[in-house]
């Protein structure tokens, strides 16, 4: 933005801006000649100048800042301005279907917030939401699926106690119920010797994803 009594740009890029004051969601190229020259110019208030003579040494500043998401996993869509979320802890927790979280959390507010104003299925976050969001994923852990007992053997395994799963399970998919074949909840899954079923407690939420996809076949 111009300013004509300073008869000089003053930044306005969020991004680049965050960065200069070292908030840790945003990453730009340190030494670019323009974020050097940014660096000497904050005012008492905490605005950043430069003349337009520097406008392209900025506009390439700009260009290299990057916002980063609470991990690695989790993706920045520019389209959105928005990281989405791949924790499928979080992700079953938030969707009400099992799993262990601290739901009230600020991290968890923050993505059932931005998820509702994209409305599309997915769960999303601010980028300057990563840290909240970070302490918000250290507070998940994995539990069975939801309805299934600990086998109580110490090792750290559940046993499948739902209804559909099992009669699938049991019947070697050849029964009224249909449940997806090439899923990693399915693959998690073995049988525990004496007639019933076991997995990972770790993989309890891929059993969970995968206990969503079975269904009655419709009679005739």
């Amino acid at each position: 933005m111009w300013d004509e009594t300073r008869r000089r740009c003053q930044m306005g890029n969020k991004y680049a801006y965050a960065y200069l004051l070292e908030h840790a969601w945003v990453s730009c190229a340190r030494n670019m000649p323009g974020a050097r020259m940014l660096r000497k110019t904050q005012d008492a208030y905490g605005n950043f100048w430069y003349s337009s003579d520097m406008r392209h040494e900025v506009r390439s500043f700009y260009k290299t800042c990057v916002p980063t998401c609470a991990s690695n996993d989790d993706t920045y869509h520019a389209g959105v301005e928005l990281c989405l979320l791949s924790n499928d802890v979080a992700r079953v927790f938030l969707q009400g279907d099992g799993q262990k979280c601290q739901g009230d959390l600020h991290g968890a507010s923050d993505i059932r917030r931005a998820s509702k104003q994209v409305d599309d299925g997915n769960f999303w976050y601010k980028p300057e939401m990563a840290d909240r969001v970070r302490t918000f994923y250290a507070s998940c852990s994995a539990t069975c699926a939801l309805g299934d007992p600990r086998a109580g053997n110490g090792r750290g395994e559940c046993r499948v106690h739902n209804s559909d799963a099992l009669r699938y399970l049991k019947r070697g998919g050849n029964s009224e119920i249909v449940c997806d074949r090439p899923s990693p909840g399915r693959t998690a899954i073995s049988s525990d010797g004496q007639g019933g079923f076991k997995y990972l407690r770790r993989h309890g939420m891929r059993v969970e994803a995968w206990y969503t996809s079975c269904m009655r076949q419709p009679t005739r």
